[in-house]
């Protein structure tokens, strides 16, 4: 213990405290380091320095080839030998701890005071401010405006000796190495990569990869000969293996932050928000750092790790969405080397499990990071996505399904449902902005989740919330059509191409922990009460969404299909010749068909009552005129489709063609503030009008209908009391030539008498008359 405490003394030795005003007017740190180096001797025992650098501690990192020693090198080389010497202290006390030849009375022999710590810091920094950083190539390493005055001030000095390439590297080599060595104790690398790994990282990344112009025998002047090229070459390999073994040693989140400031900035920087202390670094360097980040990023958690680099811990719930929006876009474009179809195999379970995240810092911006991605996969290959990503997570959902997927899956289990939906909601719910793409693969879950939602409905379940917060948002970025689809689809099991119903006999009960079980129920239950049931949930559904237009436009499509319910049903054709099997499938096929249309129809009843006693619905539709104008059209369509039946059924209604006719007149009363788009809505109702007018069984509907035939047709240039007027005068017209046909009736008997009775007399008379000229006639 007494020699630990004595290698920290020597290194107190070796720190400098901060210079006063006297101190750095001087502006030559020369004489500093060899004062330190002095009392680094004298505290060793050591008459001259030169002594020291033959010590067998520094001849393994290569120091034989560092030909020039001047006072910064030589201070650096006292520090890296009072730092070996506490690194040799500490492995043999420990290793005599852990073998029990040694009890330490308090603490275990590593432990390393506070003080200690800072004095070790320090002087691990000063050695690479004075041989490492000033050795690195331009744009390799984090700048020098970045550091402190400081170490700015050391970096000039050491940037203004004389120092050739070949030395620089040589330097470099030797400082790398003795610093990694002294990182091998647990300890002491704890220290040192806490601090100082983007710039040990750096250095390694140049000793590997920087590129080393290969000698040309032809020439003369080189200044890296063959030999030196192949000790370069065999050192790299050397560095190679160090530097992967770093890799996998250090902890992952700030291995990755050094890799992305190493990294440097792209070419648009302006563009791009500012996330540290970038530069543009050589070619070489950026392929190097987007190779090893490519590779801890495939790992596993490695996307995990990437965000607690570069997004941190936020304590007060704040997002960076400049920074999210940089690092999603990092982790969704695939490498130029690795497919899209093997980078998102492996990415995509690490984006489901950074949705699962469930510290408090960390979750509100692990959440927009995870959604920000699965925006940008599904933009760049949405089908790849959704095989690697959405799937897995509709998995337990999907085996309920009767399709290929679930042919040789067993039916999940009430955690593996109660997991699914809160993945699901995350995606689709807590995802402000999950986009079209993603949200169109939620169509074909649908009847899964409203079969769910069926259950936890009518019972008790944490997952209601949950189960309706999802399907309310499939509806919420949709258009009133597709609502109308969806809702076609729950009510009347509809299903639209690629989407695949229940498994028969599969049904939903409330588990034992309060969630959901699927199980298979060979008892059919009754469709009459599942029915009501069904038709309860949808409008509640259609009440809690808020969209008064797809409530209404829902209303007048349901009306729409009432008058096919009022159509008599086809009579079944009995084809002669076919043997009692093909009558007996005929049949039930037909029996089949009937039970399904009765279903339909009775389900179309239902959701009208339902609707029509909804609050609100009325004064939706009678609000607008559009939808007024649809309403009574359906109206006088489906009375003239009774009309159709009435010799057989007598069911026409005279209350509904009289209400539509009263509508219709309301809103043609004042035409001069009638729309024309509003006229020429109402031209599609001239055809229903005229149908009435001529079939209508009723006199006063018949005149009415005419009356409001006529206004429509003339868009309101004749008034309503114009109408009437004229009805009463056509009416008047076609008496009189009633009377105008029975006169000219009359008119051709007589004639015909004439002809017969009349016309010989005449002819008499004027023959009487000829022959008595001077008579009067008489």
């Amino acid at each position: 213990m007494d020699r630990i405490m004595r290698a920290h003394e020597i290194i107190g030795i070796l720190v400098i405290p901060g210079r006063t005003e006297a101190e750095k007017s001087v502006g030559n740190l020369d004489t500093l380091w060899q004062d330190r180096c002095l009392r680094f001797c004298q505290a060793l025992g050591e008459e001259k320095f030169e002594n020291l650098l033959t010590d067998a501690s520094l001849q393994g990192f290569g120091i034989r080839y560092c030909k020039s020693v001047d006072p910064r090198f030589s201070y650096v080389c006292s520090a890296i030998i009072s730092l070996l010497r506490l690194h040799a202290e500490i492995t043999e006390l420990t290793s005599k701890f852990n073998s029990g030849l040694v009890t330490p009375v308090l603490a275990p022999p590593c432990i390393i005071s506070a003080s200690q710590r800072d004095k070790i810091i320090k002087l691990v920094q000063y050695v690479i401010a004075l041989e490492v950083l000033p050795n690195l190539l331009p744009g390799v390493g984090i700048p020098l405006k970045k550091r402190s005055e400081y170490a700015h001030e050391l970096l000039d000095q050491a940037s203004a000796s004389n120092v050739s390439d070949v030395e620089k590297y040589d330097r470099l080599s030797f400082t790398t190495r003795a610093l990694l060595k002294i990182a091998s104790d647990p300890n002491l690398g704890c220290l040192i990569y806490s601090t100082s790994l983007p710039d040990i990282l750096a250095a390694l990344l140049q000793l590997c990869y920087a590129p080393i112009k290969e000698p040309d025998p032809k020439s003369t002047c080189t200044l890296v000969t063959p030999v030196l090229y192949s000790r370069f070459m065999a050192e790299r390999r050397e560095f190679k293996s160090q530097l992967d073994h770093l890799i996998a040693t250090v902890y992952r989140p700030p291995l990755i932050k050094s890799l992305l400031l190493l990294q440097g900035a792209p070419k648009n920087l302006d563009t791009l928000p500012k996330v540290g202390p970038l530069v543009i670094a050589p070619v070489w360097l950026r392929a190097v750092c987007a190779e090893k980040l490519t590779s801890c990023l495939m790992q596993y958690n490695g996307i995990i790790y990437v965000a607690e680099a570069t997004l941190g811990y936020y304590c007060d719930g704040s997002v960076d969405l400049n920074r999210i929006n940089a690092v999603s876009q990092l982790i969704a474009t695939p490498p130029k080397e690795v497919g899209i179809h093997s980078y998102y195999r492996v990415i995509a379970p690490q984006v489901v499990s950074l949705l699962k995240t469930s510290n408090p810092q960390t979750q509100p911006a692990f959440l927009q990071l995870g959604f920000r991605i699965i925006q940008l996969m599904m933009e760049k290959n949405s089908e790849i996505t959704y095989k690697f990503l959405l799937k897995p997570v509709f998995l337990p959902l999907l085996q309920c399904l009767d399709s290929t997927v679930s042919e040789k899956c067993e039916i999940p289990d009430e955690f593996q449902l109660s997991q699914c939906l809160e993945e699901v909601k995350k995606v689709f719910v807590d995802n402000a902005q999950p986009g079209e793409s993603v949200q169109a693969y939620l169509k074909s879950i649908l009847i899964v989740l409203f079969k769910i939602y069926s259950c936890v409905f009518y019972g008790a379940s944490y997952l209601r919330s949950t189960v309706e917060e999802i399907l309310l948002r499939s509806l919420q970025n949709n258009s009133t059509a597709e609502n109308i689809q969806v809702f076609e689809l729950l009510a009347f099991n509809r299903l639209e191409k690629g989407m695949f119903p229940l498994k028969k006999g599969l049904t939903f009960k409330s588990g034992e922990e309060g969630g959901i079980v699927a199980t298979f129920d060979e008892n059919e239950e009754n469709w009459l009460v599942s029915d009501d049931e069904k038709a309860i949930i949808i409008v509640d559904l259609m009440t809690k969404q808020g969209d008064s237009e797809t409530l209404s436009q829902f209303f007048l499509h349901l009306l729409k299909r009432l008058g096919s319910i009022i159509d008599p049903l086809e009579e079944d054709s009995d084809p002669e010749g076919d043997d009692f099997e093909s009558k007996l499938l005929r049949i039930e096929k037909q029996l089949d068909d009937k039970m399904f249309k009765l279903k339909e129809s009775l389900m179309v009843v239902r959701l009208i009552s339902l609707l029509s006693e909804s609050e609100g619905i009325q004064d939706v539709i009678m609000k607008d005129q559009v939808k007024v104008v649809e309403f009574t059209k359906m109206t006088l369509q489906r009375v003239a489709i009774q009309i159709e039946e009435s010799a057989e059924r007598q069911l026409i209604d005279k209350e509904s063609v009289c209400l539509a006719i009263g509508v219709l007149a309301s809103l043609t009363s004042s035409a001069s503030k009638v729309k024309n788009s509003l006229w020429d809505q109402l031209q599609t109702v001239v055809p229903d009008l005229d149908n009435l007018m001529n079939r209508h069984p009723d006199q006063e509907v018949r005149e009415c209908a005419e009356d409001l035939k006529i206004v429509i047709a003339s868009r309101g240039i004749y008034t309503n009391e114009m109408a009437k007027r004229m009805r009463k005068e056509k009416t008047k017209l076609e008496k009189e030539k009633k009377i105008v046909e029975e006169l000219s009736n009359k008119e051709a008997v007589f004639e015909n008498l004439k002809n017969v009775v009349i016309d010989p007399a005449i002819k008499l008379k004027e023959e009487v008359m000829n022959l008595y000229p001077n008579k009067k006639r008489r």
